[in-house]
């Protein structure tokens, strides 16, 4: 090869790289940036709608995903990934606090064993859920069903002042990606020994998530089972909320039911 020769070939890889295509979703130490955030929910808005319609063979439509950063807010919740807020408007924050936009960019290593829902799209789908909870409350009470008042209280107070109400609320929602595969079953459960420890905010995201999640399971597998997750929704909307007793004992609050 020339010398000429060499410099061409030089300098056309020079160009390509200079003009290869950005990054889609980009990352910056390893995590997705706030920018990268914000284009990912433009994006994809209206795929995430229509998937999670699919998956509970619904209508989900209406729904708008907006991002901010929710740090900035002044009720904010350091453990907060995302909101919703009535009637059909969700915020997904744009802080570097995610892992991935989606589990399945992870190596198929750490994708086995990583144990969060800090995942963009499993945010989202998240809290979709809640919509989709809000949404079915008002199919109730347009049909003339009976909800259990707790929920409705759970859905114009911030905070909620009905822990059992939004034990339940969260843990549908936390269910719901784990069985999309947004986020892995989680492993290691912390089951709480005592009342006190239900309201504890040390133990939030091990109580209302992970526990809730786990406590739903059982429940929910059967109606995602025979395409009846809708019907299940709507038995523990007609029932009143566990109490703090039941969260403890989970066969007295199903007995129940």
């Amino acid at each position: 090869m020339t010398r000429n020769s060499f410099i061409i070939i030089f300098l056309l890889v020079l160009i390509l790289i200079q003009y290869q295509e950005p990054e889609k979703y980009p990352y910056k130490n390893g995590i997705p940036t706030s920018r990268g955030i914000d284009y990912y929910i433009k994006v994809n808005e209206y795929n995430f709608v229509e998937e999670y319609s699919r998956f509970v063979q619904d209508t989900i439509e209406d729904v708008y995903i907006e991002t901010d950063n929710l740090s900035l807010y002044t009720d904010a919740d350091s453990l907060e990934l995302g909101r919703y807020y009535l009637p059909n408007g969700i915020t997904i924050t744009n802080e570097t606090k995610f892992i991935a936009y989606d589990i399945d960019e992870l190596g198929k290593y750490r994708k086995k064993t990583i144990e969060s829902n800090r995942f963009v799209k499993a945010v989202v789908m998240h809290e979709i859920t809640h919509y989709y909870f809000y949404r079915i409350i008002m199919e109730m009470r347009y049909n003339k069903m009976h909800v259990a008042p707790e929920y409705l209280m759970t859905l114009r107070i911030f905070p909620y002042n009905e822990p059992g109400s939004e034990f339940i609320e969260e843990g549908v929602c936390e269910y719901m990606i784990q069985k999309m595969g947004e986020i892995n079953l989680y492993k290691t459960i912390y089951v709480p020994k005592t009342i006190s420890e239900i309201s504890d905010p040390s133990k939030k995201y091990e109580i209302k998530y992970k526990y809730a999640s786990s406590y739903l399971k059982d429940f929910l597998d059967q109606a995602m089972d025979t395409g009846r997750v809708k019907e299940a929704i709507k038995v523990l909307l007609k029932n009143t909320p566990p109490s703090p007793q039941e969260i403890l004992n989970s066969e007295i609050y199903f007995n129940r039911l």
